[in-house]
């Protein structure tokens, strides 16, 4: 029974303290159908992905192979792909691991994998009792074609992970360029002055909440201004929206009440049903393609409700408009001069 699987170091992972799970003839080879010490591990901490040997050590160490992803150890490709680039692999020994094929019949596999394993036992044996290091199982003539067979893998990859993370770059700067053209049309830094095109008729909301209806925002506005809508717009993914008026005098007006004779500094706050909302001037535009583009205006303008709440005072009433200044009263109290001494409770 083996101590440790053969593995190459991708498979086995970064981790110089990883912890396996061994058990004896836990799994059947894929390649001979023996039984054999299986392996089982995390490369990487906390991660649910494990790695498991797959094969023997008989058959791994016949193909040169790692024992989890069936690769070569050296040239980290397939043993099929290794000797049809190199064209040789033969000569190592008598008994061919191609010969250990799915056409032969399961006792013909496991009587050539048993022969084997006694060869590489002799063979073990043999350069022991010399005190002879173990020779390379690949030829020295594989050796000179080493440097070829890297370069040509390694490019190939390099060339498809550089082509991979072009498109992905492609895709976020395009995504990125939608996203600010996006942002550039709606008026986060908008306030209610009198814009100059004649034809804006409406406004833009945001910090409205999934609770909030449009029909709700209709019926505020038509109580508190007196304004009945043509159409409003929310998105509650995005937690903005527009709110089209009748008419341009109409929008006017609603925007002098909301103002109330303050200096119009940036978006203004109105409260429905406890929502702070802030509006502004603005064109009907599409808000976000898609919805990683709408997450990200959603993100958005929580960071501006963020900013802009440290300086607006927001008021306990639920439908009202943002006071320009707090009013302090004072009340007496009427049972200040009454004298309850001798009094009989």
């Amino acid at each position: 029974m083996s101590e440790l699987p053969a593995t190459c170091n991708n498979c086995l992972g970064e981790n110089p303290y990883v912890e396996m799970i061994q058990e004896k003839d836990g799994r059947e080879c894929k390649i001979c159908t023996r039984a054999f010490t299986s392996f089982l591990w995390y490369p990487k901490n906390g991660s649910s992905i494990f790695k498991q040997t797959d094969i023997c050590l008989t058959c791994a160490r016949a193909r040169n192979a790692c024992q989890s992803c069936l690769l070569d150890l050296k040239f980290k490709i397939s043993p099929e792909m290794r000797d049809e680039i190199l064209g040789t692999n033969k000569g190592l020994m008598e008994i061919s691991p191609a010969t250990i094929s799915a056409n032969n019949s399961k006792i013909a596999k496991i009587y050539k994998a048993n022969q084997l394993e006694r060869n590489f036992q002799d063979e073990d044996f043999r350069r022991t009792a010399r005190g002879v290091l173990p020779e390379p199982r690949v030829p020295q003539v594989l050796e000179t074609a080493r440097d070829a067979v890297v370069r040509l893998t390694s490019s190939t990859i390099s060339h498809k992970a550089l082509s991979s993370t072009s498109k992905r770059n492609d895709r976020k700067h395009q995504l990125a360029k939608e996203l600010s053209t996006l942002l550039n049309k709606l008026p986060f830094n908008g306030d209610l002055t009198i814009p100059k095109d004649p034809d804006i008729k409406s406004m833009f909301l945001f910090g409205i909440t999934d609770e909030l209806s449009s029909f709700r925002v209709q019926e505020y506005f038509r109580e508190q201004f007196n304004s009945t809508l043509e159409a409003t717009i929310l998105n509650h993914r995005t937690r903005c929206g527009f709110v089209v008026f009748m008419n341009r005098n109409s929008a006017e007006a609603v925007a002098e009440s909301i103002l109330a004779g303050k200096r119009p500094e940036g978006p203004s706050l109105i409260v429905i049903d406890r929502v702070p909302i802030r509006v502004a001037w603005g064109k009907v535009c599409n808000l976000g393609l898609n919805n990683k583009d709408q997450v990200r205006l959603a993100q958005l303008v929580k960071r501006q409700l963020s900013i802009l709440c440290k300086t607006t005072r927001i008021p306990k009433s639920s439908n009202t408009i943002a006071p320009t200044n707090p009013v302090t009263m004072t009340v007496s109290n009427p049972f200040a001069n009454l004298n309850f001494s001798g009094t009989e409770l």
